[in-house]
């Protein structure tokens, strides 16, 4: 549902199902502008992809929006140089929009 509604306004999608992917994909691109993570992303724990985003060389720039069913998650953010905002799950999809939105605009 993320990529349908994504791709629908007009954004470039990679998808990573791992750490180790999202790490990859990063730095194959060197343009992504924001990250989606699922905070329960499978393997691992949104506070270590937070880490691993943070050490990259170069530096992430961009955004991330964590998305997550855990009304707790929003209290354990700790982001590491990024601007990030907190979706909780369910949600629709005009909310996915206007929360990368947000994020965006407040990044320019």
């Amino acid at each position: 549902m993320l990529r349908i509604v994504l791709e629908a306004i007009g954004a470039v999608v990679s998808e990573a199902g791992s750490l180790a992917q999202i790490l990859d994909e990063l730095q194959a691109s060197q343009r992504a502008d924001a990250i989606v993570l699922d905070w329960n992303l499978a393997g691992t724990t949104g506070d270590r992809v937070f880490a691993e985003v943070a050490a990259l060389s170069p530096p992430f720039a961009g955004s991330i929006l964590v998305v997550s069913g855990d009304q707790r998650v929003g209290a354990t953010v700790r982001p590491s140089g990024a601007r990030t905002a907190v979706l909780l799950k369910p949600f629709l999809p005009v909310d996915l929009v206007a929360a990368l939105g947000g994020l965006l605009d407040s990044s320019s």
